[in-house]
């Protein structure tokens, strides 16, 4: 669950201020991200709600192929 902490039932928390909340849509479980007021989607598996946390939260910056010298900066991508 790498950082992911499970809060209650229904939730789990992030160091980064992102939530994901279980809920039932006509009783089938969906997965909510978001983070304050901004959410950012509904998912059928909560591990699909973390890998669009962690594509969220990428860094903005690639290291070198080798992971040694100047890291090259990349622009953000635009949802």
């Amino acid at each position: 669950m790498g950082q992911w902490t499970k809060v209650s039932e229904y939730c789990l928390s992030h160091p980064s201020g992102w939530t994901i909340a279980k809920c039932y849509v006509l009783g089938e479980p969906k997965y909510v991200l978001w983070q304050g007021e901004t959410r950012k989607g509904h998912f059928v598996d909560v591990r699909d709600a973390m890998r669009e946390h962690t594509r969220l939260v990428a860094p903005t910056v690639e290291q070198t192929d080798d992971g040694g010298g100047p890291a090259t900066p990349r622009p953000p991508t635009s949802a």
